[in-house]
């Protein structure tokens, strides 16, 4: 979403699959759920996909006003497209392995930074620190599966990458203001 030209040919190509209503709306929403996953924190946006599109044209101003935010975004930024890029890789490499452990000496390697100069970038571009990132994340996914499984608060702390549930009880509280019990109970009294 970031190339013109690529841009371009992702929507001609969208629009010459001739995907079913059903299956492009399916398509769409995906898309809006990964930006929203990857940009609204960072921008204060979030993507909103229209109930539903009377044409072609209505997709295709959709999609644009989703390249123009992702730009903007881009370019707001002090840092180049390719760092840019290359932090948001590694954020949505987090959210995908957050339960695994997670090296940022690794990570910044694999972005081609020195550890410093991925550390300031990752602060500057996501807005907390490498460490704070990985533990809300690990914390966002022991919500969901808190409020979305019967698996027991110690199953889900070490899902989370977290093997003392004591420890990883603290650390839910002190970042949520819960504990995970009181955080599961709250979801299944519909508060």
């Amino acid at each position: 979403m970031h190339e013109n030209g690529l841009f371009d040919q992702f929507r001609l190509d969208l629009k010459n699959s001739r995907l079913t209503v059903p299956r492009l709306y399916h398509l769409l929403f995906a898309l809006e759920n990964v930006w929203n996953a990857s940009y609204s924190e960072l921008t204060g946006q979030t993507l909103t996909l229209p109930a539903s599109f009377l044409n072609w044209r209505e997709v295709e101003d959709w999609l644009t006003d989703v390249y123009q935010k992702t730009n903007l975004f881009s370019s707001s930024t002090r840092y180049s497209r390719e760092v840019t890029q290359n932090i948001l890789a590694v954020k949505t490499y987090i959210d995908g392995h957050c339960g695994e452990r997670l090296d940022s000496t690794e990570l910044a390697r694999s972005a081609g930074m020195s550890y410093g100069y991925f550390s300031r970038c990752f602060h500057d571009i996501v807005g907390i620190s490498f460490s704070d990132y990985c533990i809300q994340a690990r914390v966002r996914q022991a919500s969901e599966a808190l409020s979305n499984t019967t698996k027991s608060v110690q199953q889900i702390a070490a899902e989370a990458g977290y093997e003392d549930e004591k420890y990883f009880s603290r650390l839910y509280k002190k970042v949520t203001g819960l504990s995970p019990s009181e955080y599961r109970r709250k979801c299944r009294d519909g508060a």
